[in-house]
């Protein structure tokens, strides 16, 4: 193919173009290239001595200039005027909603129906009490809860409507007004059906108990009532009374008694009050008062009749205790602090200590507020149960310092559980209350690990229970036992583990979580707990018990799951029915009389004891088996001769055998059922009982005025 003669020309002249340009090019690098390296180094050099990224080809350094110098300087002009101001951060502004009729209505109707929602549970309770389904001591804490949650949602509440921290405002607000045809009643409960007026849902009534006499009057107050022109009901005189010696009780102690929370709640209307306000909480306390009245009927002194009884029980085991701490050569518990707890029992619960404080308070004047003994614990069966509870929690830690220390019970435990592995007791004969033990405790705490099922394995367990160390009980590679070490004098002396004796736990979660380990630098110093904050406010406890339980419920779902267990929010309410729920299915706990079996096996201890120190010296000698402080040793002894080392003499397994087996014939059962019988529950629960409130209101003191004839 040719090529047009114009294209083939003017393709010349391109190439002719190009030469010249590249020859230019070539003349002028040697200049160049001496102009960049005139200091002598090479044109290799890779960091050159100035730098060239502003340098024109074939310009020295020295040769820049400011390119800006040329530039002409101008007057601001208006807009560019004004300064830049320095970078700050906006400023944040907050606005405020204004809460309107219907914002507040609501939440007068929020917190109301959380609060009666919770009233209506606590007279259940109450009522299931007075069915024999639950022990006074839960429904008395069910309902001091209760008090503590109406206090926390109260506060809530007036911290966004602070117009409301009387409870009279509410009432107020929310009373039909009486000149207005279509105003209507502020009836907004309708739990179980039944609709409620305002005067019972607000309390209308107790307000004004509180308003015209409890605050009007120093107490106690009742004797200023009685010129009063109008009549009073026999349960309201009883709430005129029951306050009026409250008050002065509150006064007394300053609001602080067994953590009652009505108390506090009156001191604190007396006290922390300078626009002698009435609390809306407190109102709600003092209602529960004369709920409690209204649900529980003829069952009212019955309640005071049980704690009786179970103030006989405490006294009597506390003594027995007494006693037995005198003969006890192993360890020896405080006698004074038992002494003390024994007296302080009968101050409240034998004598009517609210009749000796107004005998110190009043004097002469006393016998005008006497309505017969223990009036105020008949007619206030919270405090009673608080009392009660309070009593139960100090026995049931001694006894499990008693037998944690002294290791009686653990080893009786071991000694059971390794005679029925021998087979020397049959497996069918159980011994109550060991089993019960066990399954509050847990294997794992008792028996060091699940519960042992041969001889050999008892007899590690036992070991390592009492404090053996483990290094004593091993096995080198060929079998043979670290025991032979200590026969070797080159080898340093076995660590062994004097002091470590396991200890028992509180069983009841209640208990557990009103104390914790005191420890000094990873030491225990003579005492063993501290009270936690659960223990003095009741809120803390309800929520630490709730997340217990929660906890529990969600280990054995998220096992499997390696996603963080995430617990559900409960609503009041929800968290006040998991706290009886637990309170109730740990009824008998504070009821079992640790005191008791602890005594019983170091009883039985001792008679195995003597039955080996008489009859096989050869094998027990009384310098290694003998005293309180060795019991322990003879079943140790026992166990390992039956698992084969040498013995002289039979290893008495028989005697033991013998012993244990009279042991549970007569006596297996008898502290859990003494436990069961002191919770006095003997109705059919299966059933849910429903207690609804009073249908009918009640006038109000200033509608029952007597006009004068």
């Amino acid at each position: 193919m040719e090529l047009d003669p114009q294209m083939f020309d003017t393709y010349k002249r391109y190439k002719a173009g190009t030469s010249k340009v590249m020859a230019w090019l070539a003349s002028k690098l040697p200049e160049s290239m001496q102009d960049r390296f005139s200091d002598g180094s090479t044109a290799t050099s890779t960091v050159p001595k100035e730098p060239d990224h502003d340098l024109k080809p074939g310009k020295h350094i020295g040769d820049l200039c400011n390119r800006f110098a040329f530039l002409e300087i101008e007057e601001p002009t208006s807009w560019t005027s004004t300064a830049v101001s320095n970078k700050t951060n906006k400023p944040i502004y907050g606005y405020e909603i204004k809460k309107t009729e219907e914002d507040t209505s609501f939440a007068i109707y929020c917190l109301f129906k959380d609060l009666t929602d919770i009233r209506q549970y606590v007279r259940q309770t109450w009522a299931e009490y007075r069915e024999h389904c639950i022990t006074f001591t839960t429904a008395a804490l069910v309902s001091n809860t209760a008090i503590a949650l109406f206090r926390r949602l109260t506060r809530e509440f007036v911290s966004e409507f602070p117009q409301f921290e009387d409870h009279g405002a509410i009432i107020k607000y929310c009373s039909p007004t009486p000149h207005d045809k279509d105003s209507q009643d502020f009836a907004i409960y309708t739990g179980g059906g039944v609709g409620l007026s305002s005067r019972t849902l607000f309390c209308h009534l107790t307000y004004e108990f509180l308003k015209n006499f409890f605050m009007a009057a120093k107490a106690p107050f009742y004797q200023e009532i009685q010129g009063v022109s109008f009549r009073l009901s026999q349960e309201e005189e009883m709430v005129f009374k029951c306050l009026s010696l409250l008050g002065l009780l509150a006064m007394g102690t300053k609001g602080d008694f067994y953590n009652d929370q009505l108390i506090h709640g009156l001191y604190t209307l007396k006290t922390e009050n300078p626009g002698k306000k009435i609390y809306t909480w407190v109102v709600l306390a003092v209602q529960l008062l004369v709920d409690v009245h209204q649900v529980t009927g003829q069952r009212l002194e019955q309640c005071f009749q049980e704690a009786r009884e179970l103030q006989k029980w405490m006294s009597t085991t506390v003594r027995q205790s007494l006693q037995f701490n005198q003969t006890n050569d192993f360890v020896k518990l405080n006698s004074k602090s038992i002494l003390s707890l024994e007296k302080r029992i009968d101050s409240v619960l034998k004598e009517d200590f609210m009749q000796n404080m107004l005998l110190s308070t009043l004097g002469d004047r006393a016998g005008q507020h006497f309505w017969g003994e223990f009036y105020l614990l008949r007619n206030h069966p919270m405090l009673l149960g608080l009392i009660v509870q309070s009593f139960l929690g100090e026995i049931h830690e001694i006894g499990i310092t008693m037998s944690g220390d002294q290791g009686a019970i653990l080893t009786t435990v071991h000694l059971y559980n390794a005679l029925q592995r021998l087979g020397t007791i049959s497996k069918n004969l159980v011994w109550t209350d060991v089993e019960k033990l066990i399954s509050w405790q847990g294997p794992s705490l008792i028996f060091v690990g699940d519960r042992p099922e041969n001889p050999r394995d008892c007899l590690v367990r036992h070991a390592l229970a009492i404090g053996i160390s483990v290094t004593a009980l091993s096995r080198d590679q060929q079998g043979r036992p670290a025991a032979r070490l200590a026969k070797n004098k080159k080898q340093p002396k076995l660590p062994l583990s004097p002091g470590k004796l396991r200890k028992l736990k509180l069983m009841s979660t209640y208990f557990w979580l009103q104390n914790e380990e005191y420890k000094t630098k990873g030491r225990s110093k003579g005492k063993r707990w501290i009270l936690t904050r659960a223990a003095t406010e009741p809120l803390v406890m309800l929520e630490m018990l709730v997340a217990k339980v929660l906890k529990e419920e969600t280990v054995t779902t998220t096992r499997s799951n390696s996603k963080r267990p995430t617990h559900p929010k409960l609503d009041p309410l929800d968290m006040i029915r998991v706290f009886k729920d637990r309170l109730k299915s740990e009824e008998e706990i504070p009821l079992f009389d640790l005191l008791a079996l602890n005594r019983r096996c170091v009883e039985l201890l001792r008679k195995f004891q003597k039955i080996c120190l008489d009859q096989s010296p050869l094998d027990y000698p009384v310098e290694l088996y003998g005293g309180d402080g060795k019991l322990w040793t003879c079943v140790t002894g026992m166990m390992e001769g039956e698992l084969g080392r040498e013995h002289q003499q039979p290893t008495r397994v028989l005697e033991a055998s013998s012993l244990v087996k009279e042991l549970i014939e007569n006596f297996g059962e008898e502290e859990y059922g003494k436990a069961k019988s002191r919770c006095f529950i003997t109705g059919d629960c299966n059933e849910k009982v429903a207690e609804p409130f009073p249908t009918h209101d009640v006038p109000l003191l200033s509608e029952r005025f007597i006009l004068p004839t």
